[in-house]
């Protein structure tokens, strides 16, 4: 058993659409919140649980261009293609794929997500192979015995293929069983995820008597442990296996999808720090004066600093260094300073003020 810098743990080759999501450089392409299933664990959230919505990783798309916008902002290097079930909306998904391709001129490595209900079929593993998904990564139906046959069919025409479960405690033996049968079908690798408790699970979760770990906001308790058991399990018959912890979507792919967004939204006067944040400093005009007006006293006052005027926002930026050393001479004037934080989100979330 190794472990990745970012403390998850693997057996034999760590999967590609891993190594690429842990590293910041995958778009998650949510296709779709639909799907055939009604899983009492499943994480999604009520904004998509069910809806045929579509986001390019926190950004809800209205069109391709969307999409684009978003996979260049991050550098993208692949997409990992998740829901719902992405089946449901093959056609979406295939059309999606082939834009940011020509758009960023690249191989992009896929992984997709699906599940093996009846229309993962011949058809629609037809249309995906045809547009080049490098890991098809099933969820099993694990509360019947399910026979995988989508996965047979996804490895004889030629697939990677491989599993994804949550690591449910005291779903040890049937998971492990499952796996089994996915190794004589022919499959490449297993993904674990450690179980979560979300605000659209928690009820499901806890009438059934699983609880949060102590210490975690999200991870159940009992489900590490299962977890390491599953991967050992997998290591002894011979596959590739991940597990990836709770604290892995924020500690490691979030922020460092955040970390290459940062690069390239930066504004000149933002800095941006190692959590990632864009830090800037932030000029509030006396009550009763434009922004035109304000500018203008500024310069006159420090003509030499570097003045970016937020109108979406009604107010006057800078770089805070240079708020810092200029601070007496602009709250003389009636100015209110401060020096602000922002996630380099498309949103740019305030998470930070401190006033100056």
């Amino acid at each position: 058993m190794k472990t990745t810098k970012y403390l998850s743990y693997y057996v034999g080759e760590l999967p590609e659409g891993c190594r690429l999501c842990m590293g910041g450089m995958k778009l998650v392409y949510f296709a779709t919140g639909l799907c055939g299933r009604s899983c009492f664990y499943c994480p999604l959230s009520k904004e998509r649980r069910g809806r045929d919505v579509v986001y390019a990783d926190e950004v809800p798309v209205k069109s391709l261009e969307d999409v684009i916008a978003e996979a260049k902002a991050i550098d993208a290097r692949g997409v990992g293609v998740t829901g719902g079930d992405p089946v449901l909306r093959v056609d979406r998904v295939v059309e999606t794929l082939k834009a940011l391709r020509e758009a960023l001129s690249q191989k992009l490595h896929v992984h997709l997500y699906t599940t093996t209900q009846p229309h993962v079929n011949e058809s629609s593993l037809s249309t995906l192979l045809d547009a080049d998904i490098d890991e098809l990564r099933l969820h099993p139906n694990l509360e019947v015995v399910d026979e995988l046959a989508p996965l047979r069919l996804a490895v004889d025409m030629g697939f990677k293929a491989g599993l994804e479960v949550p690591a449910i405690p005291r779903f040890e033996d049937r998971i492990c069983r499952v796996i089994e049968r996915a190794e004589k079908l022919g499959a490449s690798f297993v993904i674990i995820n450690e179980l979560e408790m979300t605000e659209s699970n928690a009820l499901a979760l806890q009438v059934r008597g699983f609880k949060l770990k102590t210490g975690s906001v999200s991870a159940v308790q009992g489900s590490w442990e299962t977890a390491m058991a599953l991967l050992r399990s997998v290591e002894e018959l011979g596959l590739s296996g991940h597990f990836c912890p709770a604290y892995i979507k924020d500690s490691a792919q979030f922020r460092n999808r955040l970390r290459r967004k940062a690069r390239n939204i930066a504004m000149p006067h933002e800095v941006i720090t190692r959590d990632p944040l864009l830090v800037k400093g932030v000029i509030e005009p006396p009550e009763g004066t434009s922004l035109e007006e304000a500018l203008g006293r500024i310069k006159s006052i420090a003509p030499e600093l570097h003045v970016y005027v937020n109108v979406s926002k009604s107010r006057l930026e800078c770089n805070y260094k240079e708020l810092k050393k200029l601070s007496k001479l602009l709250k003389g004037a009636g100015f209110k300073l401060s020096i602000v934080g922002e996630l380099p989100t498309s949103f740019r979330e305030q998470v930070m003020l401190k006033p100056i």
